[in-house]
């Protein structure tokens, strides 16, 4: 399921990017965002599309299936990049939140805040009464990337 579900986003992702950074963006850009950032390694270019969570004080993305994927890696330390949020790039910085630590338990509180669909996307039952259970949490560090672009 994972890998058709990756192959599915390979072929959408275009048609995807090429749309929310368009005039017509609105039609994708209330959930869906563009990260435009170089490869750490390869000095390359990426864009790609992914869901986003827009706060006063940063954007926070979530990435479900992490093992599968790559992308976020490129954020373990910090790393410049661009996201066209509604229509409009700015300039900002990425950083991979670290399980286990007040910071990450903080943002991934506020998203899943925003409704149980979230937390289900990522596969975990999120009760705000009780909180990020460690069980939650050990499962999210194995299975999910947050990063945080300021």
């Amino acid at each position: 399921m994972k890998r058709a579900m990756l192959r599915f986003f390979d072929w959408t992702n275009p048609v995807m990017i090429r749309i929310l950074v368009s005039r017509v963006h609105w039609l994708l850009s209330s959930g869906l965002c563009v990260i435009e950032y170089e490869g750490r390694r390869s000095g390359r270019r990426f864009r790609l599309p992914t869901g986003y969570h827009a706060f006063d004080d940063g954007v926070v993305v979530s990435t479900s299936i992490a093992p599968e994927r790559t992308w976020w890696r490129n954020f373990t330390d910090g790393h410049p990049a661009r996201l066209c949020v509604k229509g409009e790039w700015r300039g900002v910085e990425g950083r991979l939140l670290q399980p286990g630590t007040d910071e990450y338990r903080r943002w991934v509180e506020a998203i899943f805040g925003r409704g149980k669909i979230v937390s289900k996307a990522m596969g975990v039952d999120y009760d705000p009464a009780i909180g990020l259970t460690a069980e939650a949490e050990a499962f999210l560090a194995r299975e999910s990337a947050v990063t945080l672009f300021v």
